[in-house]
């Protein structure tokens, strides 16, 4: 076995098993004079504290709710309305990566390129603070990332409701055809819409919201 092999094998160990025994010893890594070493204690610390965040599922269709593994969020552990709206906003995009800058069209269009840099910065730290309330800047958050000025919902650790229902309709229509895909006929349901719906309806701070979304 490589190296490489050798210490990723070593680290899925840690992080599956031993994390609770490792911690300790991984967190004085961290103060190892080896940028290197504490590099990769702080990436393992990380695995492990991903390995215990419950899944967020956020429900659409119907009234909007997200809940922390089996527990509602209530309206009292938002940081006021804005995460929500911004969250909103993501979702009624179409795409779990959408660039930042559109994000800021949407939202705050008459902002300038500061002011909306600095709008879509606040936003975004209330929002992962409303769904992560132990959320820790070393290790970034579980559920929303910035990378590449893309805003990014976490592919493992967040289901929306209404990519299953849409997957759900999409095998059922392929089954019917003998596994041959066409485009969805304009009976198929549209359950995206009643995320814009809902977003205009109840975003009064942000003024301009279209909720066009983008496909």
């Amino acid at each position: 076995m490589k190296v490489k092999e050798a210490v990723e094998y070593a680290s899925h160990l840690i992080t599956r098993h031993l994390g609770s025994i490792a911690e300790e010893r991984l967190q004085a890594m961290t103060r190892d004079p080896d940028p290197s070493l504490r590099e990769k204690a702080l990436e393992i610390l990380g695995q492990i504290r991903r390995s215990r965040i419950p899944q967020l599922r956020i429900e659409t269709l119907g009234r909007f709710r997200v809940c922390r593994g089996d527990t509602p969020i209530g309206e009292a552990e938002w940081d006021r309305s804005q995460p929500k709206h911004l969250l909103m906003a993501i979702l009624a995009s179409g795409v779990r990566v959408i660039p930042k800058d559109l994000l800021i069209e949407d939202i705050w269009p008459d902002a300038g390129p500061a002011a909306g840099d600095r709008n879509l910065k606040v936003a975004l730290h209330r929002l992962r603070k409303s769904l992560e309330p132990d959320f820790r800047k070393e290790f970034g958050s579980s559920y929303i990332h910035l990378h590449d000025n893309n805003v990014i919902l976490d592919q493992d650790l967040c289901r929306v409701d209404t990519e299953e229902f849409l997957s759900i309709i999409k095998k059922g229509e392929e089954s019917e055809r003998g596994g041959v895909s066409r485009r969805p006929s304009p009976s198929t349901p549209r359950p995206r819409n009643s995320i814009r719906e809902t977003f205009c309806r109840t975003s009064p701070r942000l003024p301009g919201w279209t909720g066009g979304g983008r496909n």
